[in-house]
């Protein structure tokens, strides 16, 4: 496998929030030239880059689920707390067997030095709903590009007919996919992005 399509699970910046690590365009360029180095071709697929309806909230979900189903694996973005959407693309990803790699820090919330859980002291503890889910939690961006680019991927699963999520995708694909910049140009250039039918039912 040369090309590599990867998701980039983590916050999106929104006005009421102080969270200050993003997936930035600084990390994209830095892991291309990673998996370059490792003859491999690296996409990404980012849910912050689009020009999408934001106030469909179906097709945003459906959107950004979209995303995961076109990934060969995600890579989560572990360095600080996340909220419910992170939680839920893992678990997706799982249910559709598309690995996942978390960018975890030792040190950091999910992976603390010592922390106490329920009156219990705990030494290099490794947040649970992270380390299960994660073929591995890595520390840097260069870790995660050496173990993805060597990393012997499946055929994710199929797209079900009954999948609950697929509704929400082909309703993304009906009213916002053409005026969907970003994830309409990397529809049209890479073969491999056609696993979804575009007709909704």
């Amino acid at each position: 496998m040369k090309d590599i399509f990867i998701y980039l699970s983590g916050s999106v910046k929104k006005s009421h929030e102080t969270n200050e690590f993003f997936w930035t365009t600084s990390h994209m360029e830095h892991m291309k030239k990673m998996f370059a180095k490792n003859g491999k071709n690296s996409v990404f697929l980012n849910p912050s880059f689009r020009s999408d309806d934001l106030s469909d909230e179906k097709s945003l979900f459906g959107r950004d689920l979209l995303q995961v189903y076109l990934s060969n694996c995600i890579l989560v973005d572990g360095r600080e707390r996340r909220g419910v959407g992170v939680g839920y693309e893992m678990a997706v990803a799982n249910f559709k067997r598309i690995p996942i790699f978390s960018w975890v820090p030792y040190g950091s919330h999910y992976w603390p030095k010592e922390t106490i859980l329920l009156e219990q002291k705990l030494t290099n503890w490794r947040h649970p709903f992270f380390q299960n889910p994660s073929v591995k939690l890595v520390q840097s961006l260069e870790e995660a590009a050496d173990e993805i680019s060597t990393y012997k991927f499946l055929e994710p699963a199929v797209l079900a007919s009954n999948d609950f999520i697929l509704p929400s995708i082909q309703h993304y694909i009906k009213t916002n996919l053409d005026k969907d910049l970003e994830m309409n140009s990397l529809v049209k250039s890479y073969d491999q992005l056609y696993k979804v039918d575009p007709k909704p039912g």
